[in-house]
């Protein structure tokens, strides 16, 4: 398991082992590229930081961040978000699963008709299948980057 922490102002690309896990933990404003296939990331406490997975990645754990930026090109089977705020994770392969609980302006693109699935505060467990999951888009709602919000 390799651990990045209390970074600031950072810019890093990490070569990791497949098999490997990496945590980040207390980092800010900084961008991180991880182009291997890897086992697990843990993203604890990170606020304003970009990440660049370039490949497949088993499971991604998010908790107590804000402001981040996800750009996923491989498979990510499972995400899971707690206690997120301010987040976009733009998915470029379409299958798996976003579990979130108490989240709040979390917003997810998939490449399908690049439709964007919005998030609001949920206070029980949610979990969307990122393959099956449509909305309609309502001009009214939508922000000046096209990202469709809920209120």
């Amino acid at each position: 398991m390799l651990f990045v922490e209390n970074k600031k102002d950072l810019t890093k690309i990490f070569d990791l082992k497949q098999y490997q896990s990496v945590t980040f933990l207390n980092c800010n404003n900084c961008t991180f590229s991880i182009p291997n296939k890897i086992n697990k990331i843990f993203i604890t406490n990170c606020n304003n930081v970009n990440f660049n997975l370039n490949n497949a990645i088993s499971s991604l754990e998010i908790t107590q961040c804000s402001n981040l930026i996800l750009l996923i090109y491989g498979m990510l089977m499972t995400t899971q978000l707690d206690f997120v705020k301010n987040t976009k994770l733009h998915y470029y392969y379409s299958k798996g699963f976003v579990i979130s609980s108490v989240t709040d302006q979390v917003l997810v693109s998939t490449p399908v008709n690049q439709e964007i699935l919005p998030y609001h505060m949920f206070l029980q467990q949610y979990i969307t299948n990122l393959e099956t999951f449509r909305i309609k888009h309502r001009e009214e709602c939508v922000d000046r980057e096209g990202y469709l919000l809920l209120e």
